[in-house]
């Protein structure tokens, strides 16, 4: 796996995680700590890739419209 696939794959693990936690217990409830346990990076790690928990949940948003879109 090369340096991009991983970077992608970790980014994808992030956002998984976001949206599981996000799911079960709501957004404002859910910290960045949480959602770096659960997809099983540091806590620096999604912030080399999210700003913040709001940057994470707009490009969330993104991704929903856009698979709206295609469908």
């Amino acid at each position: 796996m090369n340096r991009e696939e991983k970077k992608a794959l970790t980014r994808q693990k992030i956002t998984e995680a976001a949206l599981e936690l996000f799911e079960r217990q709501g957004f404002e409830e859910t910290t960045v700590q949480q959602i770096a346990e659960i997809a099983g990076v540091a806590k620096g790690t999604f912030f080399n890739y999210f700003a913040s928990k709001e940057d994470l949940i707009l490009e969330l948003q993104g991704l929903l419209v856009l698979q709206q879109m295609e469908g």
